[in-house]
């Protein structure tokens, strides 16, 4: 019994002291408790970094598979225009091939030439034959009237115009093969002589008419009208007469006053200037003298000048 509760001692002395030292350890290093807020800490953002690379994978992955159904759908239509053009070149040759082995045939049933003609030279194309009527000979019988006349007369026809074809000039024909129509004069119906009375008018009209400057009798009406104005006559009343408008006829107005002015100022000067007479000596006669044929004329003149 002693040594069981030696044992008991012994075991309550060990956890006593294990106690002991876990407290005295912890109270030494309080880090456990923020380490572990920490961990959490790093747990939630790799969690979170998790799903967005998980959402981003999920999108990339989309993004993938749409640019994979592009590329298939442009291979499908490339692989399409080629099996087109192949068929189509294909054609082109067995086109090609069998115009090129098919015989002449007239186009649109008319022209005779090839369909789809090359351009040919003059010295190419084939001359049509000429074809001439040869002169027929016939002995023409004797007639009953003309008994001294010789019974077998010879008798030579001449061949007709139209029984010679004549040498068709060659056919004017276009790229396709179809004859070209030359174009026809248009018909000239001459106009009914018109009454000579009415005709002297109409010549007349059209002489005044080629006659007549529009220019010319604008200026002769202007000139008309600084005549009136100059003869005192007013604006209204030539207004009415030359069926000018009155902005044109008030600025004439003023150019004639203003001409008039200006004549009467220098007829002014002019009389009031004094008149200086100058005799200018007779000028040198070079080389021969004066012929004496030509009097007063052969000798110097004295010309008077007025000086204003």
């Amino acid at each position: 019994m002693e040594q069981i509760e030696i044992i008991k001692l012994a075991i309550d002395v060990t956890l006593a002291f294990s106690l002991g030292y876990l407290c005295l350890r912890l109270l030494r290093n309080p880090s456990p408790i923020s380490t572990s807020r920490e961990l959490q800490h790093l747990e939630g953002s790799l969690r979170s970094l998790i799903d967005e690379a998980t959402r981003s994978g999920r999108a990339l992955n989309d993004q993938l598979v749409r640019r994979q159904t592009d590329m298939e759908r442009l291979l499908s239509e490339m692989s399409a225009s080629e099996s087109r053009i192949n068929r189509t070149v294909a054609a082109a040759n067995e086109r090609r091939a069998a115009l090129e082995t098919e015989p002449a045939r007239p186009a649109r049933g008319q022209a005779t030439e090839i369909e789809h003609a090359e351009y040919t030279t003059p010295a190419r194309v084939p001359a049509e034959p000429i074809w001439a009527v040869a002169p027929v000979t016939h002995q023409a019988p004797e007639p009953p009237s003309f008994r001294a006349a010789p019974s077998n007369e010879r008798h030579v026809e001449q061949p007709t115009p139209a029984a010679v074809k004549p040498r068709s000039a060659k056919r004017q024909v276009n790229i396709y093969g179809e004859e070209i129509n030359e174009a026809t004069e248009p018909e000239v119906i001459p106009a009914a002589p018109a009454p000579r009375g009415l005709r002297s008018q109409i010549e007349k009209e059209r002489v005044y008419g080629a006659e007549s400057d529009p220019k010319r009798g604008i200026q002769d009406i202007y000139s008309a009208a600084e005549e009136m104005l100059k003869a005192g006559e007013s604006l209204h009343k030539i207004a009415a007469v030359t069926n000018l408008p009155a902005e044109d006829l008030q600025m004439l107005a003023q150019v004639v006053r203003r001409e008039q002015s200006v004549n009467a100022a220098s007829n002014k000067a002019r009389a009031n200037a004094p008149i200086e007479v100058i005799e200018e000596p007779p000028a040198p006669v070079r080389g021969a003298p004066a012929d004496p044929r030509l009097g007063v004329l052969g000798s110097g003149i004295k010309r008077q000048v007025e000086v204003l």
